[in-house]
C-alpha cells in the first residue's frame, strides 16, 4: 500500500488504520465476509463483501451522538441498541502501476437498508443518519484534513 494511500477524503496509512480502529471500537462484533473479487477494466479490483456489525453504546455515543442529545430522538435509541446489521459493501482498490501498490481505497457501505429493516420507517432512518458522524465516504468521526 502506498504511504499516501487515499482513503475517502483522507490520505495516508495512519488515516486508514485510524478508521479501522474507530469501526472496531465504535461497533460491536465487527465482521467482514468477502463474497467475491471483481477485476475492473482499468485494472482496479473491487471486493464485494458483507459487513456485519452490532450497534452498541459506543456507536450511539461516537457515531450517532445526536440520538442521545436530542430528546425528540430518544425513542430511537432502544430500538437500535444491540441490533445486528448486515450491510452490503464494496471496496475499490486502485493501483499505482509505477509502484505496484494500492494508491486509493474507496468504500461503500449500505447502512440504510439494514437500518430501514430495523426501524421500519424512512423518516426514522433519516433522523438516525441525518446528523451522524459518518461522511459520505463512510469515514467515522471528526475528520481533519
Amino acid at each position: 500500500m502506498a504511504d499516501d494511500v487515499g482513503v475517502g477524503e483522507l490520505k495516508g496509512v495512519d488515516a486508514l488504520i485510524e478508521q479501522w480502529k474507530r469501526y472496531s471500537s465504535y461497533f460491536g462484533s465487527l465482521h467482514l465476509q468477502l463474497n467475491r473479487m471483481e477485476q475492473q477494466p482499468l485494472g482496479d479490483m473491487v471486493a464485494v463483501a458483507t459487513l456485519s456489525l452490532t450497534i452498541t453504546e459506543a456507536t450511539l455515543q461516537y457515531v450517532f451522538p445526536h440520538l442521545l442529545a436530542v430528546p425528540h430522538y430518544s425513542s430511537l435509541t432502544p430500538r437500535l441498541l444491540n441490533q445486528r446489521l448486515e450491510c452490503s459493501c464494496t471496496v475499490r482498490f486502485t493501483w499505482d502501476d509505477s509502484t505496484g501498490r494500492v494508491a486509493r481505497l474507496d468504500s461503500t457501505i449500505d447502512l440504510l437498508s439494514p437500518l430501514l429493516r430495523v426501524l421500519g420507517s424512512l423518516e426514522d432512518v433519516s433522523h438516525v443518519v441525518g446528523e451522524a458522524l459518518i461522511t459520505p465516504a463512510y469515514l467515522i468521526g471528526e475528520i481533519y484534513y
